[in-house]
């Protein structure tokens, strides 16, 4: 795949830097000297955004050119490829562009660029060579590229170039050096359910990641045990039968060799210096849900309203909930509620038409409830109906919904140095509704 021209052009579409990587629009096939209004790629541009309301790809037929953007804040970062392009590939490698500048100048703005567009065209020339991209990672380019922006992190030891800027490992240099070697992992998963007016589950899923904070010198190796289907099989249960954690749609960092993994079951992976996201997952399979939740409303003649709502944590032994938020919605004409309850606090919010019901912790297998009553000032009449779902919002520290672990994580490096390996877990909701049962 190759990109013909990359432009950076502000929110009034003029042009800001522009690189023509392979001399296709330096002049057009009707005029002599320079581009016209109809062939310049930053015009072409301006009228098509105009005319086709921002449409992320359009295609030129007077330059024969297909036109790929990403926006930025106020700035427009435009990709032109001619022929048969790789739509998705430009879409990343413009992101990843846009990441790159925000590093070494600290933010990614029009100013910005104006200010250090020495370097920045230092960076277009590198990651792109005659139209070919040969890499967008930020580690390679800070051995090759010594100039700093304006705006730009605090000082530190230029390393060595790199021996090839398309190399094995372009995500890291050689010469990373860290007084106290750590690596940091974060299994961090966000349960989405709806729950049925029982408190059953009627449709559940949980997104996964591992977020990853390395600080390693050198050039290590670092090797992930976890218990993914293939690999553990878990305790078993009450029947005999083992249970097994099946994980969907998993995506590794590019940093990870996936024959290893295909082979050995394990992750190896030589990781970036900094922050990153080593994998993602989904899991839909029945898991465990952290909190059970039923909520009735009871009606009287239509002046006054009762809600009986309960909480009751379905974890495990010595795994409790934090930070528990359950609002409950109420027609938007009510009085102020009376409650009765057992844990936590109840605040009537009448901007927002909800009842904030807050548990700082709900403990294993506890069950708190509430009541509230609420008179109507006036008879109902049919209008815009209120809404029949609860909303909760919470966090389970140390403990992963789906049963995922990690087994082991060791750090190799050729030095032997002794590396602080942590590994943390932590579940939060997402999208958490449960269904209000109606009586009259």
């Amino acid at each position: 795949m190759v990109i013909s021209a990359i432009l950076f052009l502000d929110s009034q579409c003029r042009k800001i830097l522009s690189r023509d990587y392979r001399g296709e629009f330096v002049r057009c096939s009707h005029c002599e000297n320079r581009l016209c209004g109809e062939c310049d790629p930053g015009e072409v541009f301006r009228k098509s955004v105009e005319s086709q309301e921002g449409r992320p790809v359009f295609y030129s037929p007077g330059l024969d050119a297909t036109f790929l953007y990403v926006r930025q804040g106020s700035v427009y970062v435009v990709g032109v490829v001619r022929g048969n392009g790789n739509v998705p590939c430009v879409f990343v490698f413009l992101r990843r562009l846009c990441e790159i500048m925000e590093k070494y100048f600290g933010v990614f703005s029009e100013d910005s660029l104006k200010k250090n567009f020495t370097v920045a065209y230092e960076i277009l020339d590198e990651v792109v060579d005659s139209g070919y991209i040969q890499t967008a990672e930020f580690g390679a380019l800070e051995g090759c590229i010594f100039q700093r922006g304006s705006v730009f992190f605090p000082e530190k030891s230029v390393p060595a170039p790199p021996e090839s800027g398309a190399g094995e490992v372009s995500w890291r240099g050689e010469s990373v050096f860290h007084s106290s070697n750590e690596i940091y992992l974060d299994v961090i998963e966000t349960v989405n359910a709806v729950l049925d007016e029982d408190g059953n589950v009627a449709r559940s899923e949980i997104s996964g990641k591992i977020v990853a904070k390395c600080r390693l010198s050198g050039m290590p190796t670092v090797v992930l045990g976890l218990n993914d289907r293939q690999m553990l099989v878990l305790g078993a249960s009450d029947s005999g039968d083992q249970q097994e954690i099946e994980l969907e749609n998993v995506r590794f960092h590019r940093c990870v060799d996936v024959s290893v993994f295909e082979t050995e079951r394990s992750i190896r992976f030589v990781p970036p210096d900094g922050d990153f996201e080593l994998l993602s997952y989904s899991f839909f399979k029945d898991a465990v849900q952290p909190v059970e939740i039923v909520c009735r409303s009871e009606s009287y003649s239509g002046t006054r309203i009762q809600y009986s709502v309960r909480a009751q944590s379905r974890l495990p032994k010595n795994v409790s909930l934090r930070d528990v938020e359950i609002e409950i919605p109420v027609p938007e004409d009510a009085d102020t509620p009376v409650f009765s309850k057992r844990g936590g606090s109840s605040v009537y919010v009448p901007e927002r038409g909800v009842i904030v019901w807050r548990i700082p912790v709900l403990p294993p297998q506890k069950q708190f409830w509430l009541t509230a009553q609420i008179g109507l000032p006036r008879i109902r009449t049919e209008g815009t109906p209120a809404r029949k779902t609860v909303t909760a919002r919470f966090r389970v520290p140390y403990f992963a919904t789906s049963g995922f672990r990690v087994r082991y994580l060791r750090v190799q490096e050729e030095t032997g140095y002794k590396a602080k390996p942590w590994v943390r877990y932590l579940t939060q909701s997402g999208v958490y509704e449960a269904k209000i049962k109606e009586t009259e």
